[in-house]
């Protein structure tokens, strides 16, 4: 689909950046590390990424990733010492930028996104590029910036479960959404479960191949996942081990890992998890082969995670939860962290949501069987 924007796109950055498809693999890092989800549930999408990445000495790295979708600009920052790019993400929709400033010179190459919750700063190669971009944003009027919604599913009497509408709604092919769909769609006509059941399953998988394919999505400052609050509870057990739960308000579930760094040591189940993502999808970038040995030998390192708490709840049709460190955002934190569990989690939540297509919502979690 043609859009003002994806125009602009090809124009501006296509010479010098990966875009569309190809922009997918670094996109999602930095849309994780901005710390805000895409708009999954209308189909926002990545459209151009970047990296700066910079290693002055053994041991030591600094990532800087950039991602333009097709409504904002998200940016992820980290260091694996204090300071550095730490801090720099955040995430800016294209409505909502006040001003820019920009300087192409051999000594000093920016471009600097201003908008109300503070200041995007771009050091990216091709800032040239990124600045005819953003020059050319500011001639497309408001309205025209973001492309037309695509909706999840649209259920109707020819299409009870909305499994037809949901295989237009992929914002690219997925093997794996298409046959849960159809599996679903043949359980309904079979009567294994009813026509209502059904259409849910239908719109929890497609949100879910739509994370999976964003990195991660996101509503009212929350991140979003395709399961209820019922399986993703013990989903993050089955990921991370032994937790402390609580529910501090009705509805609001919590939970301490309180002995992550601990129980990151070895091959744990989220990292298995997130493996397994990499290795079917070579379009998710692995963060790790490039800084696990600086990790291990920087002097300077910054704390490592110790406590991993979720927070979270059901919202409708899906789950809203935010991960912290224990107060801190994790994706402010230690962008490169929480890539790894939003990729780990999407891949285990298409485990569980496989097995609910095959047995239903009433076997207990415990007896699902999954496999990751």
């Amino acid at each position: 689909m043609t859009t003002p924007l994806r125009d602009l796109v090809s124009r501006t950055l296509a010479p010098t950046l990966p875009v569309f498809d190809d922009a997918v693999s670094a996109g999602r890092e930095g849309v994780i590390g901005g710390g805000v989800g895409l708009d999954v549930m209308t189909g926002e999408r990545i459209l151009a990424s970047a990296e700066e990445i910079i290693r002055p000495k053994k041991g030591i790295e600094h990532r800087l990733v950039l991602a333009i979708t097709d409504s904002r600009t998200c940016l992820s920052g980290v260091s694996t010492i204090k300071g550095g790019f730490n801090g720099k993400g955040g995430s800016a929709l294209f409505n909502e930028l006040t001003g820019m400033s920009s300087k192409d010179g051999l000594m000093s190459a920016y471009v600097k996104l201003q908008h109300p919750a503070g200041e995007l700063t771009l050091t990216f190669a091709g800032t040239k590029n990124l600045i005819a971009f953003y020059e050319g944003l500011k001639q497309i009027p408001a309205a025209q910036r973001v492309a037309p919604p695509v909706p999840l599913t649209s259920p109707s009497a020819d299409d009870p479960t909305g499994a037809q509408s949901a295989r237009m709604g992929l914002l690219r092919p997925d093997s794996t959404a298409e046959m849960l769909f159809a599996t679903i769609e043949q359980a309904v006509a079979a009567n294994a479960y009813d026509v209502q059941s059904g259409a849910e399953l239908v719109r929890r998988v497609a949100l879910s191949a739509r994370i999976r394919l964003a990195g991660a999505g996101g509503a009212k400052g929350r991140w979003l996942c395709a399961l209820p609050a019922m399986d993703l509870g013990p989903l993050l057990f089955h990921l991370f081990g032994q937790g402390q739960h609580t529910t501090p308000q009705p509805g609001v579930h919590s939970i301490d890992f309180a002995n992550f760094q601990r129980a990151n040591q070895g091959r744990p189940v989220w990292r298995k998890a997130f493996g397994a993502a990499v290795a079917v999808d070579k379009a998710f970038s692995d963060p790790t082969k490039m800084v696990g040995q600086a990790i291990a030998s920087a002097m300077m390192k910054k704390q490592p995670v110790k406590v991993l708490r979720f927070m979270f709840a059901d919202l409708e049709g899906c789950s809203g939860f935010r991960t912290l460190s224990p107060n801190q955002s994790l994706s402010s934190y230690d962008a490169i962290l929480a890539y790894q569990i939003h990729v780990a989690l999407a891949r285990a939540t298409d485990a569980v949501l496989a097995r609910r297509v095959h047995v239903g919502w009433q076997v207990p979690f415990e007896q699902l069987g999954i496999s990751i």
